[in-house]
């Protein structure tokens, strides 16, 4: 008898990810990270937003436990997950070639900035249109943090909402899950392989190229 289980057509959605400790964006590229700070704009799809719970380790593939915002955070799993949110962003043409990425993170300082940008798009009569928020970068904000291990400082990306625009063709609607959790299973934490703040970076200004989302 057949599984009934989906094998899925093995295509996967880059991701683009902003680094809290050094304020910094970075996208994957055929030759590793590129660095994508400088002029950073986007199309947030704010209206799939998904949180819940999530690990992040070097050299594996994250784990996630999450579904529709709508829907809240779903129960913990035991272990060591962290809090964290995952949405889709369509880069501009001008950075990295454009295209849609996955953005997720577990970082406080990332999770009050998508917050913010959440509520401020939940009330905006924009999104009874349809639209969707283009986000700009305009610098970082200190974030410093006491903890058992002495003062930690990260940088909050200053992202706001320029403008609004029809969904990009390039970003199709995201099925989110539609039901909760009853419970979740258990996941272990792989092991640290530690990390390097370094200072952030000065931001350039945005490219002159059009800002063509696809």
């Amino acid at each position: 008898m057949a599984l009934g289980l989906s094998m899925g057509d093995g295509n996967f959605t880059p991701y683009a990810k902003y680094d809290a400790r050094a304020g910094r964006w970075f996208t994957k590229g055929a030759d590793g990270d590129i660095d994508i700070t400088d002029g950073f704009t986007a199309v947030f799809d704010l209206e799939t937003v998904e949180v819940g719970w999530m690990i992040f380790a070097s050299g594996v593939a994250p784990v996630y436990v999450v579904q529709d915002i709508a829907l809240g955070v779903p129960p913990k799993p035991p272990g060591d997950m962290k809090q964290g949110f995952k949405l889709n962003i369509a880069l501009p043409s001008a950075i990295a070639g454009g295209g849609v990425r996955e953005v997720s993170s577990t970082a406080k300082s990332m999770i009050g900035v998508i917050d913010r940008l959440h509520t401020e798009y939940s009330g905006a009569p924009e999104k009874s249109q349809g639209k969707l928020p283009v986000v700009k970068m305009n610098g970082t904000t200190v974030v410093e943090t006491k903890g058992p291990s002495g003062m930690t400082r990260n940088y909050a990306p200053n992202l706001q909402i320029v403008s609004w625009v029809a969904r990009p063709e390039s970003m199709p609607k995201k099925q989110v899950a539609a039901q909760m959790f009853a419970a979740a299973p258990t996941y272990a934490a792989p092991p640290s392989t530690g990390s390097t703040q370094v200072p952030p970076p000065v931001q350039q200004a945005a490219p002159a190229a059009a800002m063509d989302f696809g």
